[in-house]
């Protein structure tokens, strides 16, 4: 579960996430934020009031002092609403502020342990963040993106002639194979795929032309395997043997 993700340019959570990592009914975690309100007079949401929740007709109206993008030190609660099986409900967006405001109220040993792991989420959300700047301005990784990209779409090309080739031979399960063979790429690297606009930049030089080494021989290892006739069940095998093995040694 990307239980922290990018959005307004800042790792962020929502009622939603915390709900499920706590285990109880979203309606709880909603209520607590009310609690915040009264206990926090100063605390303000957008687009709606804290109280009645009732959203305004503006959804880009935003509080002075609340919008994460010109302040983003102050705790930011922004509801939304959202629907769940044809029920529509509010929910909160929340930055890091927020979600250290809120979750200390819950006092079970699994709110203890979400805290922590929340916590070591939105690190690693910030870390992602910085080393995606600093490789704007880094010449190698950006040489390597661009090489990278004719890797993907190589890569890509072949992951669609094989679903058709898989297909063709009775496979019922051939739609999946492009996501799962690049979360199994990106897993064997040890890359956490995240909501980031792209996770590719936040990778380091070294991750990323790892990336794009492996990405060129599981297209390679795919294409062989077709032109031998093999069956799409053997080269199944013969990608899951590159990814599982001694790859990067």
């Amino acid at each position: 579960m990307n239980a922290v993700f990018i959005q307004h340019g800042q790792p962020m959570t929502n009622t939603q996430k915390i709900a499920s990592a706590l285990k109880v009914q979203h309606a709880v975690v909603v209520r607590m934020i009310e609690r915040l309100f009264v206990d926090y007079p100063d605390l303000r949401v957008t687009p709606c009031h804290p109280k009645t929740r009732q959203f305004t007709e503006d959804r880009n109206l935003r509080v002075s002092g609340t919008d994460p993008k010109t302040n983003p030190f102050n705790e930011v609660f922004e509801p939304y609403e959202t629907e769940y099986r044809g029920q529509r409900f509010n929910a909160y967006l929340l930055n890091e502020q927020a979600f250290t405001l809120l979750l200390p109220r819950f006092e079970t040993q699994r709110a203890k342990q979400a805290f922590r792991e929340f916590n070591q989420r939105f690190y690693r959300m910030k870390q992602t963040l910085l080393q995606a700047k600093a490789n704007q301005d880094n010449q190698l990784f950006q040489q390597l993106r661009i090489d990278g990209k004719a890797t993907r779409k190589s890569l890509t090309d072949t992951l669609k002639a094989f679903v058709t080739y898989a297909t063709d031979q009775g496979s019922k399960g051939a739609a999946h194979i492009y996501t799962n063979t690049t979360k199994a790429i990106y897993s064997r690297l040890g890359i956490e795929v995240s909501t980031a606009p792209n996770a590719r930049d936040a990778l380091d030089t070294n991750t990323l032309a790892q990336l794009e080494e492996l990405e060129n021989d599981v297209a390679d290892t795919i294409s062989a395997g077709m032109l031998a006739g093999e069956h799409y069940k053997e080269i199944k095998a013969d990608v899951k043997s590159l990814l599982d093995g001694e790859y990067l040694k």
